[in-house]
């Protein structure tokens, strides 16, 4: 049931944001019987009843950009059942805060010597943090782990982005969607509730 709640959420925001933010389509292009075919990615995923999907088509299904978000908020949802009003969660890039407590949210800026830049204060809500400048894998060539669904291309460039919702799912995924379009002024942050956020 829950991965199935993660797909729909994952297939909503994938609607809501035209493909910027699609967990279904890889970094690569694919090749089957020595023909290439392209990924529809999360379109081709069909929902049944019961919890079931059925896959319409090849998908390449990575959920590295949005299990996170819906962990935290699973987690706050369990404190919630035990009675507490004022916590926090932080799971590395990806926080959600509850009650009316305030809590200082800093980002880590390792270029310049491991510093932390002061971004607000926090409470009842979720912030998430996406970055090229933490997500290079060596063994692929130091290549960023953020991918233009669009053009499967990866995404190169320094910038930092950060997305503040009311949801932590909601703000895990919309970083991706920020870090490819870069506009801050895009319909689909005020129909989450969102705030982006890109540091330099």
């Amino acid at each position: 049931p829950w991965t199935y709640e993660v797909l729909l959420i994952a297939k909503k925001i994938c609607e809501e944001t035209d493909g910027l933010f699609d967990c279904g389509i890889g970094q690569y292009a694919k090749y089957q019987n020595n023909q290439k075919w392209d990924e529809l990615g999360m379109r081709s995923i069909e929902f049944l009843d019961t919890h079931h999907i059925m896959i319409q088509e090849p998908i390449r299904l990575d959920l590295g950009g949005i299990a996170k978000g819906y962990a935290v908020d699973r987690g706050i949802e369990i404190l919630k059942n035990f009675g507490i009003e004022n916590a926090s969660i932080n799971a590395g890039g990806d926080m959600r805060v509850i009650g009316k407590n305030h809590h200082a949210v800093y980002l880590r800026e390792s270029d310049i010597g491991n510093a932390y830049i002061y971004l607000g204060d926090l409470n009842d809500g979720a912030i998430a943090t996406s970055s090229t400048r933490f997500g290079r894998t060596i063994k692929k060539g130091g290549m960023s782990y953020l991918i233009n669904p669009r053009t499967r291309k990866c995404v190169e460039d320094d910038l930092s982005y950060s997305i503040i919702a009311p949801t932590c799912v909601v703000a895990d995924c919309l970083t991706k969607a920020l870090a490819i379009e870069k506009n801050l002024h895009a319909s689909y942050f005020k129909k989450f509730g969102a705030i982006p956020i890109i540091v330099e």
